[in-house]
């Protein structure tokens, strides 16, 4: 009897393991932001290093900027939105963008050029602009080529970055997924651990007598 309780905590355990151990594997089997490119923004035309995309679908294409100064930084990226201090400021960010697929021959133009609207605001640590997004094909080689017309010399100061990450369609749901499966992981495995110590404690305690 005791052996059975045995089987079963462990069989609890593993079964608790496996929705967390396939969401996890497929959260890292792709790479969700295939360039981080530090840049100098400076008149003329700026290209990034190729990358290569692992997924059929939409990537999106920003620059990122270090937060040394939040507020004035949004105002120059062109976000006036409840920014009264930014009435004095005059824009510092014009550009056009492509994104290129790279190949043996000359680099094809997937998309672009296009002139940089101010639009989608945020990032994680990061004060981030979205230039727009393309759609790639699992494999292929891409880079990102700035055609800069005018830029702050504040904002080239903030150290800038062009990011091409996933949409977030892609990764979304699967960070949701992950969430729900590590609650199961800890309740279901809790309760086959406790079932294996309590069974191994009866059987100590049963030899004892």
């Amino acid at each position: 009897m005791k052996i059975r309780q045995i089987v079963f905590g462990a069989s609890l355990i593993v079964l608790a393991s496996i929705p967390e151990l396939y969401v996890q594997y497929r959260l890292h089997t792709h790479n969700w932001s295939p360039l981080e490119s530090p840049i100098i923004l400076q008149a003329g035309t700026v290209q990034t290093s190729s990358f290569v995309t692992d997924l059929d679908g939409v990537y999106n294409v920003g620059l990122a900027f270090q937060p040394i100064n939040i507020d004035r930084e949004e105002c120059l990226l062109g976000d006036r939105l409840f920014q009264e201090s930014c009435e004095k400021l005059g824009s510092g960010l014009s550009l056009d963008w492509t994104v290129k697929r790279v190949g043996w021959g000359d680099d094809t133009p997937v998309i672009g050029p296009l002139i940089y609207s101010p639009g989608s605001f945020g990032g994680a640590g990061v004060v981030q602009t979205q230039l727009g997004n393309f759609t790639a094909q699992r494999g292929k080689r891409y880079l990102v080529e700035l055609n800069v017309h005018n830029v702050s010399s504040e904002l080239n100061a903030a150290l800038p970055q062009v990011r091409v990450e996933a949409a977030r369609i892609y990764w979304e749901n699967w960070v949701i997924f992950s969430q729900l499966t590590f609650v199961f992981m800890a309740v279901v495995g809790s309760i086959g651990l406790l079932t294996v110590i309590f069974s191994f404690r009866k059987r100590d305690r049963d030899r004892v007598l």
